[in-house]
């Protein structure tokens, strides 16, 4: 790939990723209303909520960086771009990993649900799904925050401008150490949190095959349609899962190539173009997984688009 084509291509992604961006903000803070207006009972809307809380965090966070890193903001500042990066980027990172976590608690949720539908409620309480979540932010805290101890500004005096910048110390920063902090606070949770997504949503493809095959040839009563909701619910977060497997599988593939082969990376004079545009793609998938959970809610959840209309309707009247 050449790097006209490379250079191209990137800023194409760019466009289409600050689309998604405007999409997301919309969507997750309309997910945000909604699930709060059906309040808390549920273990599947808290769980939803906090999805969305999360999503939200994400693309605000690349928002930010894309403004501050843009020209007109850029001249006003008096830290460099690297610098900019390098200092949002965990920050990124870490509400992935946050959000991976989040769709490994409602995968697992559902497949509970349909092995132990009796028990579920008693295994997924409120109190066990919230520990589960603060129990994650925790833990991405207390790796983030001795990361962000390694990290320094330094001035530096710009060969363009003549003007004295903040710019990111690479000799005081220790980069091994810093390799353990990522791979710690994104690279290992993601990582696990995909596969772990793979696996159950593998198995609840398999159960909504085996319910449909055995509700076909059943009449309705209110057993049914009892399992008919709770397998509503199943094919909503088995459709949040298949969206976050495509669209992580690059980010999960860039670990696997770094891991295999350290040579692909964006420096490297042979690999790096093509190091580029994957992360690129990457980071344009992770916004879209972040955007459109909205669409699968507003399907295939009837209480989401009954408040949605009521919410809004009321609003507008």
């Amino acid at each position: 790939m050449s790097g006209f084509l490379l250079s191209n291509l990137c800023v194409g992604i760019s466009v289409i990723i600050s689309i998604f961006i405007c999409v997301g903000i919309i969507t997750n803070t309309t997910n945000i209303l909604v699930f709060w207006r059906l309040g808390m009972s549920s273990v599947s809307n808290l769980s939803l909520l906090v999805l969305s809380t999360v999503d939200l965090i994400n693309v605000l966070l690349m928002t930010g960086t894309a403004i501050v890193l843009s020209p007109p903001i850029a001249r006003w500042t008096s830290v460099k771009e690297s610098a900019i990066l390098w200092l949002s980027c965990p920050l990124i990172y870490s509400t992935i990993a946050i959000s991976s976590w989040v769709t490994v608690v409602i995968n697992m949720e559902r497949c509970c649900c349909v092995v132990f539908p009796m028990k579920v409620k008693q295994i997924f309480t409120r109190k066990v799904v919230t520990s589960l979540f603060f129990g994650m932010v925790l833990y991405q805290l207390a790796i983030s925050v001795p990361h962000y101890s390694l990290m320094g500004l330094t001035p530096v005096t710009s060969t363009t401008t003549n003007e004295t910048l903040l710019a990111f110390d690479f000799l005081k920063y220790n980069n091994n150490l810093g390799l353990v902090f990522v791979f710690a606070s994104s690279t290992a949770p993601t990582a696990i949190s995909f596969v772990l997504v793979i696996i159950g949503t593998t198995f609840l493809l398999v159960k909504l095959r085996q319910s449909a095959e055995f509700h076909s040839s059943m009449t309705g009563n209110r057993r049914i349609r009892i399992s008919t909701r709770e397998k509503k619910v199943a094919r909503s977060a088995f459709g949040i899962c298949v969206i976050y497997i495509v669209c992580f599988s690059p980010t999960v593939g860039i670990y696997v190539a770094t891991a295999i082969f350290p040579r692909f990376d964006v420096p490297d004079p042979v690999y790096g173009n093509a190091a580029t545009f994957i992360l690129y793609l990457s980071m344009l998938l992770q916004v879209v997984s972040a955007s459109i959970n909205f669409f699968v809610y507003l399907e295939m959840l009837s209480q989401f688009k009954g408040t949605l209309k009521n919410l809004f309707l009321r609003r507008h009247n």
